[in-house]
């Protein structure tokens, strides 16, 4: 893959019809051209020049043998800033997006609920992650894509932009929540548990501080990351920092920053494999019986890639953030699916209220109606 430091016109029109993007700085941004070739995700993968895409569906973690996945390579590469990368997106037609939006199948998380609430009173799982879908009708085309994009980057949101789109069809999102980072300068992984959830505001700041099931929420997803990075390598001292609220602009969140040093690059790539799916994005305990189990249903089974990694890798900087806060497009429509942490303490109405709210957040911040 060649690597480029100007992008003209041409370059960005071959990144709208085939593209990927990762934010890698607080205004910094990591472009790859397709169209893309599927490669063996090996140790030479990860150590070469090239960077590679990592974009695993949620479920794959349960096949048997992992290291026969694929990562994506393009054709070029560029890092761009975000006042240069909104110049260009200017100069493309764009037009807003007017979306037809479906009610969701509440029947569809009632289901996932009720399931979650047994296991819960037979002591086989403390913390379930149930989802929901919502359609939307639209004629989505590149001067939609073009919106969304400039829509999306030109507010500083905390987190990274991300997406991938080939053949009039993928994804765009911007995440809050880290997997992992790492830089060959210091070879420190960096990782967080994000988990519980309000509308932004200073009273729900101070709030899920105090709220019990939040707190015990977030402390299942701390406890989870801890014991899965102690397992991979145990003789290295993990950093766990204060709790935290991260405020967003339309949520906030319980956030605690993991720290582990002394990783080779050649290391990362099982700690991402490892690491997925933390508790925040799926079950806990890890029980693969209760992962087959919970595949069953039919909107698990379509999920995709929600929630699974979306990593760049290169020898010198890997990123791997979760695909959550997006939206899926094609020719025919939109879709996006929200998911949220359930235990014993659950309601069943305050989760289906956080679903919209983190559904709503998005299409504010892709420039949608709500």
């Amino acid at each position: 893959m060649a690597k480029q430091s100007i992008m003209n016109k041409s370059d960005l029109t071959n990144f709208l019809d085939s593209g990927a993007i990762l934010q890698v700085g607080a205004d910094q941004y990591k472009l790859l051209l397709g169209p893309f070739k599927p490669e063996p995700f090996d140790l030479a993968l990860v150590s070469g020049e090239k960077t590679c895409l990592y974009k695993p569906d949620f479920w794959d973690f349960l096949r048997p043998d992992q290291s026969l996945q694929k990562a994506f390579v393009g054709t070029h590469e560029f890092v761009i800033g975000r006042e240069q990368l909104l110049d260009l997106l200017n100069q493309q037609e764009h037009v807003d997006l007017s979306v037809d939006w479906k009610a969701v199948n509440e029947t569809d998380f009632l289901d996932q609920f009720d399931w979650s609430q047994s296991q819960f009173k037979t002591g086989q799982l403390s913390k379930t992650v149930p989802i929901i879908s919502q359609i939307g009708t639209l004629l989505f085309s590149k001067p939609h894509l073009v919106k969304t994009l400039i829509s999306v980057l030109s507010e500083n949101h905390y987190g990274s932009t991300y997406g991938f789109w080939q053949n009039t069809k993928g994804f765009l999102g911007h995440t809050p929540e880290l997997i992992l980072e790492w830089h060959a300068e210091d070879h420190v992984i960096n990782t967080m548990a994000l988990a519980g959830t309000l509308p932004s505001g200073q009273q729900n700041v101070a709030a899920i501080l105090n709220d019990p099931k939040i707190l015990d929420e977030h402390q299942i997803v701390v406890n989870d990351l801890f014991g899965v990075l102690q397992k991979v390598n145990p003789a290295q001292e993990i950093k766990v920092e204060k709790l935290k609220v991260l405020e967003l602009k339309f949520l906030c969140h319980l956030q605690t920053s993991i720290h582990l040093p002394g990783v080779d690059v050649m290391d990362v790539k099982k700690y991402i494999q490892a690491i997925h799916p933390t508790a925040a994005l799926g079950l806990f305990p890890r029980k693969s019986s209760a992962y087959q189990e919970f595949k069953k249903f039919t909107i698990q089974s379509a999920r995709e890639n929600f929630a699974a990694p979306f990593a760049f890798i290169h020898k010198n900087q890997i990123k791997a953030v979760a695909a959550i806060r997006l939206f899926y497009f094609d020719a025919s429509g939109v879709k996006m699916t929200s998911g949220c942490g359930v235990t014993a303490g659950s309601v069943l109405t305050d989760e289906l209220k956080e679903l919209e709210n983190k559904r709503n957040s998005v299409k504010r911040m892709m420039g949608m109606n709500v």
